[in-house]
């Protein structure tokens, strides 16, 4: 009971911040220099989703792999909302670019929570030239990066003036130089001898009458690496107790990792073997042992990791989750916190507050009432302090969203009329509220079903810390195996 009132009052606080969340509708997911980026921004409080929010400007950055802003934008909601465009230019360098968008307010908390998606800008003027980058092998000599620029028919461009600047990952420029493209319309720019284990980039520029080309090539590194993280489930290793560990694999060049490995003893013996399941993503079942030590060895094709799992605390406490259909079964590993209390809370909005038996290490928490999205377990002792944690995301089953377009007529003319019938529906529920349209060539432009959408970024991605791939996949239904891996989502982002 003592702690009631401190927690309720640190909720309060947390409501009192106001916080919001940002999301752009694109109109496409590429664009090329000359183009218009359109786009839509909903801005809603972090909280309960609604629209009401403080801030009446918001502010839309491009900015480049080197961290530089390249165009920005302040915008005044008006009576739509907040919708405008960015025209780039077209001399714009062809490249992947950040969209940033962010409030004045929001610039008070996190910046990881900003909205960021990643765009891919080609050069319309430069579509004549295409160029293509090979490296020396370092232990040859001095390491060169070699250009080659061609054609729309992969013809080379001999005897073209190409001006060429090296740079550090800093952004300092090295060197620099012009060259003629060889017979094969080849340059070649020597780098500095460890500038490829150091990540620099060379920016190449061509202009000469009409042909005109401008491109940063950033050196790959020497080698990929693999990381791979280990999470036991609620935070720490207990002993005596089987216990689910996840893991998360990527590699240096931001993909995710398809691992397989095993989990040995300080004296060398095998306890555990594991496989990625999806996404890098894995799980396996470890009983440890009381000052015991782990480690983890993972294969990757020719690459092997090794990595120590957390160390096992004798006093440890562990939340283990078992989600039903409308329920959540939990259990307390280890020594259960005597007065402690299970906090739980949905962005913010605290929706459990349940005190925990010594005596009794397992309960059951119904989910009826509960809002979609990441439920925030938290269990604390008799001071507050939190001992273990547990993410959990609630399903509505049949709670997404759905779409429908109908047109009017199958076929039209050039500049002819279109009038669309455009539904939204949860379930047979139709449902009210302000929309976006963006319509594209559908041989021009594919629609990517994984990506990221306003429903994924309100009620996932943007209540997390680091990158989650391809979350549109969690929603396109409620099968029981999309649900296991969105699972895996909360055990490698929690704690």
């Amino acid at each position: 009971d003592d702690l009631l009132p401190s927690i309720e009052s640190f909720f309060q606080r947390t409501a009192r911040q106001h916080q919001e969340k940002l999301w752009l509708h694109l109109d496409k997911p590429y664009y090329g220099a000359g183009d218009k980026i359109w786009f839509k921004a909903y801005l809603v409080d972090a909280t309960e989703h609604r629209t009401d929010t403080l801030s009446n400007f918001i502010y839309v950055d491009i900015v480049d792999r080197k961290g530089k802003t390249v165009l920005a934008k302040k915008i005044k909601r008006d009576s739509c909302g907040f919708a405008n465009n960015f025209e780039i230019p077209h001399v714009f360098p062809a490249g992947d670019y950040t969209l940033r968008a962010y409030t004045g307010w929001m610039t008070n908390f996190d910046p990881a929570f900003f909205f960021q998606r990643t765009i891919r800008i080609g050069n319309s003027l430069s579509g004549r030239v295409d160029a293509a980058v090979t490296y020396t092998d370092p232990k040859n000599g001095t390491p060169q990066a070699i250009v080659r620029f061609t054609g729309p028919d992969s013809e080379p461009y001999p005897d073209v003036n190409v001006r060429f600047e090296v740079f550090d990952r800093n952004g300092k420029r090295i060197s620099g130089a012009q060259q003629k493209t060889t017979v094969t319309g080849a340059v070649f720019v020597d780098l500095p001898p460890d500038s490829i284990r150091q990540g620099g980039y060379v920016s190449t520029a061509i202009d000469q009458g009409e042909l005109f080309f401008k491109k940063e090539f950033f050196f790959p590194e020497d080698s990929v690496r693999v990381a791979v993280k280990f999470m036991p489930e609620g935070g720490d290793l207990v002993p005596g107790v089987p216990q689910i560990v996840a893991f998360r694999a990527e590699r240096s060049d931001a993909r995710t990792a398809e691992v397989e490995g095993v989990v040995t003893t300080k004296g060398g013996d095998t306890v555990a073997r594991f496989a990625s399941e999806h996404d890098g993503m894995g799980r396996f079942l470890l009983t440890p042992r009381e000052s015991e030590s782990y480690r983890a060895v993972a294969f990757l094709d020719t690459l092997s990791v090794s990595v120590s799992l957390p160390a096992v605390r004798d006093n440890a406490c562990a939340l283990q989750v078992v989600q039903g259909n409308r329920d959540i079964r939990y259990r307390i590993l280890g020594k259960v916190p005597a007065s402690g209390l299970l906090v739980g809370h949905t962005r913010g909005v605290c929706c459990l507050l349940h005190p925990v038996d010594a005596r009794q290490n397992t309960g059951t928490i119904r989910t009826d009432s509960l809002p979609e999205g990441i439920l925030h377990l938290l269990l604390t002792d008799s001071t507050g302090c939190p001992r273990t944690e547990r993410l959990v995301y609630i399903r509505k089953p049949g709670s997404t969203p759905r779409f429908t377009v109908r047109a009017d007529k199958p076929a039209y003319g050039v500049r002819e009329k279109v009038r669309a019938d455009i539904s939204l529906k949860r379930g047979a529920q139709p449902l009210s509220g302000r929309f976006s349209v963006s319509i594209t060539d559908a041989d021009a432009v594919k629609p990517d079903s994984l990506s990221d959408h306003i429903y994924t970024y309100l009620l996932l991605t943007s209540d997390l810390k680091g990158y989650v791939h391809n979350p549109g996949y969690y929603f396109l239904d409620d099968s029981p195996a999309r649900q296991h891996s969105l699972d895996l989502v909360m055990l490698t982002h929690g704690w």
